[in-house]
């Protein structure tokens, strides 16, 4: 962690919630790049969850912090790779040609799901 980013977490020393100090040693850093930071950390009082999203741009530094009941591992899924566009589009022309019903191009898995809900009513 770098010298500005003990700064920035300087400010968000205290839960919002029940004003427990947090404890730094429980800051997790989910995501780095040269112009973004997400970090979590967790009360160990009231175990309510804050992420903080830290960017660097032109017209300086972006702190924007979050009160979340989403566990470090789940932000960290949230933050992976992301869809890319030629991805959609491709999805989308491939639906457009597909002449089957929805419960054929999902398959099995939709069928098992519909007895599911069959079973539970």
């Amino acid at each position: 962690m770098s010298v500005q980013h003990d700064n920035i977490l300087r400010h968000f020393s205290q839960c919002p919630l029940c004003n427990a100090e947090y404890d730094s040693v429980r800051v997790a850093v989910i995501e780095q790049s040269a112009q973004r930071t997400v970090f979590h950390n967790t009360c160990p009082s009231c175990e309510t969850s804050m992420v903080l999203v830290v960017t660097q741009g032109q017209m300086g530094t972006l702190c924007v912090g979050s009160v979340t009941d989403v566990a470090a591992h789940e932000v960290a899924r949230l933050t992976g790779p992301r869809i890319q566009p030629d991805a959609v589009l491709d999805l989308y022309t491939d639906l457009r040609q597909y002449k089957g019903t929805l419960a054929a191009l999902l398959g099995e898995r939709t069928n098992a799901a519909r007895k599911a809900v069959t079973l539970s009513k």
